[in-house]
């Protein structure tokens, strides 16, 4: 006779000639299976995921190697994770290649990492990809920023505005502009404003307004703190 305890089918076997002990152990390891069949789903998700990342398929296995990466670094097993980014990028593949590369480039920044940070980004702009490139170079210019390497993030800042990304093109010609600000080019960091709220991106559109509206102050008072943009995630 079949019945089923939640996912796992029982065989009772009347008068059998199985033990006693027999009987209860398999009764416990079923039970077992079922307190912790979240945990043994999870496994055995990453276990064909691996199969299929070295599967040799065309198209399923950057994308899995790539959703490896995105389970290891939400696990914060970030050795795991670059190295599953790093099969990705490898790959060549056209959509799952620069994808990689702009998340391992964020990961690594995360963690201090920056000059990980800097060759993944790179990979993701030499990608040329219409989405992944222009935010890696955005999040690029950021990096620079933070490393007070100013020449380079005003040249990785140009780049994404030259790709002409609604989105990233946008952040950056406000960015540039509080830049700009900051080295004490005003007439440059004006311009850079009015390109961006020329953008007609609303964000951009209304921190640009905010900076030139106050510029004239700020440089009178030579304060230094304005809205600007976050990477992106």
């Amino acid at each position: 006779m079949l019945t089923i305890l939640g996912e796992y089918p029982i065989i009772l076997l009347v008068l059998s000639g199985l033990s006693l002990l027999a009987i209860l152990l398999y009764v416990g390891f079923v039970f077992f299976g079922f307190l912790h069949r979240e945990q043994t789903q999870d496994l055995a998700e990453q276990a064909i995921a691996e199969a299929t990342a070295t599967s040799g398929a065309t198209e399923a296995g950057p994308w899995a190697t790539f959703d490896l990466g995105l389970k290891f670094d939400a696990q914060g097993e970030y050795d795991r994770a670059a190295e599953a980014y790093q099969q990705a990028i490898d790959s060549g593949h056209t959509e799952a290649a620069p994808r990689a590369a702009f998340n391992l480039g964020l990961m690594s920044k995360e963690q201090g990492e920056y000059k990980q940070a800097v060759e993944a980004y790179q990979q993701a702009i030499a990608s040329g990809h219409s989405e992944w490139a222009p935010k890696a170079l955005f999040n690029l210019g950021m990096l620079f920023e933070e490393l007070q390497d100013y020449d380079q993030a005003v040249e990785a800042y140009d780049q994404a505005i030259d790709s002409g990304h609604s989105e990233a093109a946008a952040k950056a010609r406000l960015n540039v502009g509080v830049l700009f600000e900051q080295m004490g080019n005003y007439d440059l960091a004006e311009e850079a404003y009015q390109q961006a709220i020329d953008s007609g991106h609303p964000e951009a559109v209304a921190k640009g307004r905010r900076n030139l509206k106050w510029l004239p102050m700020r440089e009178n008072a030579r304060v230094r703190h304005h809205p600007r943009n976050p990477p992106y995630p």
